[in-house]
């Protein structure tokens, strides 16, 4: 009888833990906040302190690629999208990068991780989308525009939804 008990309460125990061990799923988007299956154009870095916007540059590209790589560039360079299953993906002027974000939506906050990038050399503003889009940590989505914030909400990168004009 004594055995039964144990092994009874033992049971028990290990039902108690596998039930506690399940991780909990992060809240679902709340309607028309999902970033998933979102595609964005960066417009440019935002200081929030001098409330200064400072365009992305399309048009800097070293010669003699300068004319071929200006018509490309039009509407493809400085893009992410939000994929399936947290996967991200994006371009600079002439780099395309890939990686993986997670997003908890009840406290806006955003990390982008293992991110990967192609070797060409950027113009500054490609090299410092890339950078700066490493360090965010938190942001604001609606319809129009998606405001991703580092340095302590300090700065954002500015986008608006891919194939809008800017």
């Amino acid at each position: 009888m004594k055995k039964n008990v144990f092994l009874l309460c033992v049971l028990a125990v290990m039902a108690l833990t596998v039930t506690n061990c399940e991780t909990e799923k992060p809240p679902a988007a709340p309607e028309g906040e999902k970033l998933e299956g979102t595609s964005w154009t960066l417009v440019g870095f935002f200081d929030v302190g001098k409330n200064e916007l400072k365009e992305a540059d399309r048009n800097f590209v070293d010669e003699p690629y300068r004319e071929i790589l200006v018509r490309s560039c039009e509407g493809h360079c400085y893009t992410l999208g939000f994929l399936e299953y947290g996967d991200v993906g994006g371009a600079t002027v002439v780099n395309s990068f890939m990686g993986g974000y997670v997003v908890d939506y009840t406290h806006s906050t955003i990390e982008f991780r293992e991110m990967d990038i192609s070797m060409a050399e950027d113009p500054e503003d490609g090299e410092r989308y890339y950078r700066d889009l490493r360090c965010v940590q938190a942001f604001e989505l609606n319809d129009a525009e998606l405001k991703l914030y580092y340095n302590n909400r300090k700065n954002y990168l500015l986008f608006r939804p891919w194939g809008r004009p800017q």
